[in-house]
């Protein structure tokens, strides 16, 4: 019975022990599992990134073969651009000579025409007032020719005089583009000559100089004249030499014709006495006459 006893605890022992090993095998292969759960997270993520790197990769390749593409067709496009401006502006060249040339043969014709031949109908007066043909070139300007045969007709066929005023003509329009409808006297370009004389005159006389001493050397004219209460009003300047005083000078009074300045020697209620320097200035037919000698111009007429 002893012996049995034994051997049943033997056989539970037994049992024990081999429940004990099962229960440590399962824990084994968990404790496996545990630790090799973290490396395969670790290469799903490495192999997560190289995929990625290669999407990446292949991203790029494309981009930068599309850009270089476009590049390309951005330069072959420009190149057959720059060569069809090209081609235009020879084409334009070509057809603005022939034009050019074309023109000019017609207007040498219709110049020959007319100045030589002297062909005077409407439809030639049309065309010059298309392609205007000039008689005379003066000061860079185009003087027409039939306005220079209309005048020569006024004239009694006087075709030196018809030139001579329309040079005039040409210098009286330069005169009132540049200057307006200023008074010519006043003009300082035009009269540099007498008004600096003038106030020459003037300044002398105002450091001291004698009036007659002066007025016989530097003026045109002197003179000495007597005005009644009533005879100012017969000048334009009357009321200015009117106010002077006994020994007073004026200031450079300007009159048609030219320059003057007044000294008074005597005044009294009937009467005052007056001294008076006059300097010629240029009028306006003087100016352009003068000009009218001095400046060149280019005749295709008699």
């Amino acid at each position: 019975m002893v012996g049995k006893n034994i051997l049943e605890e033997l056989i539970v022992d037994k049992k024990k022990i081999q429940s004990e090993k099962g229960s440590f095998a399962e824990i084994e292969p968990e404790k496996e599992i545990i630790k090799k759960q973290p490396v395969k997270k670790e290469v799903t993520f490495t192999k997560r990134k190289v995929n990625s790197n290669k999407v990446l990769n292949k991203t790029s390749t494309k981009i930068r073969h599309h850009v270089v593409a476009r590049i390309k067709h951005s330069k072959t496009f420009f190149s057959f651009t720059t060569i069809r401006v090209k081609e235009m502006l020879e084409i334009f060249s070509f057809v603005s000579l022939v034009a050019i040339l074309a023109l000019s043969v017609i207007y040498l014709s219709l110049f020959l025409l007319i100045v030589n031949y002297g062909v005077d109908n409407r439809v030639f007066r049309f065309l010059d007032r298309c392609l205007p043909v000039p008689a005379i070139i003066v000061d860079n300007r185009l003087v027409d020719y039939y306005d220079y045969i209309d005048l020569k007709n006024k004239l009694n066929g006087d075709g030196v005089g018809a030139k001579k005023e329309l040079i005039k003509n040409v210098i009286t329009r330069k005169f009132f583009r540049k200057y307006g409808a200023g008074d010519v006297v006043a003009n300082e370009v035009i009269n540099s000559t007498g008004l600096n004389r003038i106030r020459k005159i003037k300044t002398l006389i105002n450091k001291g100089g004698d009036f007659d001493q002066i007025a016989g050397k530097y003026g045109d004219k002197r003179e000495l004249i007597s005005l009644g209460s009533d005879d100012f009003s017969k000048y334009e300047y009357g009321d200015k030499i009117k106010a002077l005083n006994m020994g007073e000078v004026s200031d450079v009074i300007f009159d048609q014709n030219g320059y003057y300045l007044f000294k008074c020697y005597e005044k009294n209620d009937s009467s005052t006495s007056l001294s008076y320097i006059f300097v010629q200035a240029k009028n306006f037919d003087e100016y352009v006459d003068e000009a009218a000698k001095n400046i060149y111009y280019v005749s295709f007429v008699d």
